[in-house]
């Protein structure tokens, strides 16, 4: 059960074995739990892991569920350019 799991998460002490574990949890709820993982990727505060980690999100769940993947793009705190690269991926990696 993913939630189950993120509430155990919740009982760790801050600190690295917490964002080790919050980074894995998201790592293996992305695919099957996209909009689950975006909840928790903003914890991950190593930036590049939570870029990285955000980018496999947001693939994966324009997949599955475009409308609710660009609707939680949108208004999240992301800078524009930021959405812009998350909307629009394929134009950015090629560069």
């Amino acid at each position: 059960d993913p939630a189950a799991a993120g509430e155990w998460l919740n009982t760790f002490p801050p600190g690295e074995s917490h964002q080790q574990a919050v980074q894995e949890y998201v790592g293996s709820i992305s695919y099957e739990y996209p909009q689950l993982a975006a909840t928790w990727v903003g914890s991950i505060q190593d930036s590049e892991q939570r870029s990285s980690s955000m980018k496999t999100i947001v693939q994966q769940w324009l997949e599955i569920d475009p409308v609710a993947a660009k609707a939680w793009i949108n208004q999240s705190t992301l800078t524009p350019e930021q959405k812009q690269q998350l909307l629009t991926p394929d134009e950015h990696e090629e560069k």
